[in-house]
């Protein structure tokens, strides 16, 4: 084993798949994390009991445990970073059907 290998500095391109997987964390995390503190808010603003809120909440676990549950079984047989868009679409997709669904 060599002691003075020398890294090489990221490509460009190397550097932009980073900041898209980087972005694409934050916003699951930010999603995540800033619901559950704005909950009063979000159920006074919208004149909603609890349960009415945590459905709303549940919507988007289920969402996403279904895109969990398929991607596992074919994530092997397709492109990694064409099947990364795919779900994180669904992600957003479905992030957008629970925001939008406050007439249940």
């Amino acid at each position: 084993m060599q002691q003075n290998q020398e890294l090489k500095p990221f490509t460009s391109y190397q550097k932009f798949v980073i900041a898209i997987i980087a972005l694409i964390q934050f916003t699951v995390v930010l999603d995540f994390m800033v619901m559950s503190p704005l909950s009063p808010m979000v159920m006074e603003s919208l004149n909603i009991s609890p349960s009415q809120f945590w459905f709303r909440r549940s919507g988007i676990r289920i969402q996403r445990i279904c895109f969990g549950i398929l991607s596992a079984g074919v994530a092997d047989k397709y492109d990694r970073k064409k099947f990364l868009m795919v779900f994180y679409a669904g992600f957003v997709v479905g992030t957008l059907f629970c925001a939008n669904c406050s007439n249940l």
